[in-house]
């Protein structure tokens, strides 16, 4: 007899769960659906509305990417009041067994079922096939995480890497740092290359006198009550007046460069640096305008060891879903 598996990536604005038979392909799921996190008290609550609905037969097991540090299979996930438990899960729907994963977890999983179409080749350096792999996401926030791999199989390691002190490159950045160390006593890379990095970046520019911001681009960004969206639209697209917004992505495209530089060093990672989140698929074109790699193989001594390293940028927004199935399919 057949039976149903249930995956989902869970974020603070929005839930997906796909559900699969046991021998499916994780790209084509028999049915997903998305709902606003914040529109329900639980995940349980979601799950409930999905399997009323859809019905799903013999449904036996689930895992789950969740956004936020899995603490002996409990969660509490950043931006909601959800705690999210495991065996909970497990017992109020009858499943043999259910996962947690670190987002950042499953995106590493991912990875393994990424298809050439899935991913922006940046350096097309030849993979070392029992080479640890590194993962980072810049979204909301900055995720990390990392692969160690040998001639036997591989382990997954999520991390908080992201909150790990922010290093300047040049004298810009070195005087970004100290800009936000007035603001607070700890400035991580978090701060500086994600979501919510981007206001911190234009402030920066802005509030030190390195770029002008017009009335009509404080205007539209105050309209929006966001940063990052409109100054990626004006370095992507440059209209005059706006210059401070190119600035902003030079910024964060440079201390991204230098992050995954950081991690290829820590981890040797011969196996890739993946960048992945929400961002880098809408930037493509800044990481050759910003000299992406040029920064990134600023390593002194070890600019030709990191160079050696392939590096893609994952395009499939599912890669959360596909690494929390290929986990499940793992542990059967």
């Amino acid at each position: 007899m057949t039976f149903s598996i249930l995956v989902g990536d869970i974020g603070g604005t929005k839930t997906t769960l796909s559900l699969y038979n046991e021998a499916q392909d994780y790209h084509h799921p028999l049915v997903e659906k998305s709902y606003p996190s914040n529109g329900f008290s639980s995940l349980e609550e979601i799950i409930s509305i999905f399997i009323k609905e859809e019905k799903p037969e013999n449904l036996n097991y689930a895992s789950f990417g969740v956004a936020g540090p899995v603490i002996d299979q409990t969660a509490k996930i950043t931006n909601l009041t959800w705690k999210i438990d495991a065996e909970n899960i497990r017992e109020t729907f009858g499943l043999k067994n259910v996962w947690l994963l670190n987002d950042l977890e499953s995106i590493a999983y991912g990875t393994f079922l990424l298809r050439e179409e899935d991913v922006f080749v940046l350096s097309d350096k030849p993979e070392n096939l029992t080479g640890s792999i590194a993962v980072i996401a810049p979204g909301t926030g900055l995720g990390e995480a990392f692969i160690a791999r040998n001639e036997d199989g591989f382990i997954v390691n999520p991390s908080e890497g992201g909150h790990s002190d922010f290093a300047p490159l040049h004298q810009l950045q070195a005087e970004l740092l100290f800009y936000l160390l007035q603001q607070d006593d700890h400035v991580s890379f978090e701060n500086v290359c994600s979501g919510i990095a981007f206001r911190n970046l234009y402030n920066f520019l802005k509030d030190e006198g390195k770029a002008e911001e017009p009335d009509w681009l404080r205007e539209e960004i105050e309209a929006l009550g966001d940063v990052g969206p409109i100054a990626s639209k004006y370095a992507l697209a440059p209209v005059e007046g706006a210059e401070i917004c190119e600035m902003t992505l030079q910024l964060f495209v440079e201390i991204l460069a230098a992050e995954c530089s950081n991690m290829a060093l820590k981890m040797l990672t011969s196996g890739g640096v993946y960048i992945g989140g929400g961002i880098p698929p809408k930037i493509l074109p800044l990481f050759e305008k910003y000299n992406f790699l040029d920064v990134y193989a600023q390593k002194g001594r070890f600019s030709d060891l990191v160079r050696s390293f392939p590096i893609k940028v994952i395009l499939n927004s599912r890669t959360p879903l596909l690494g929390a199935g290929y986990f499940v399919s793992l542990h059967l």
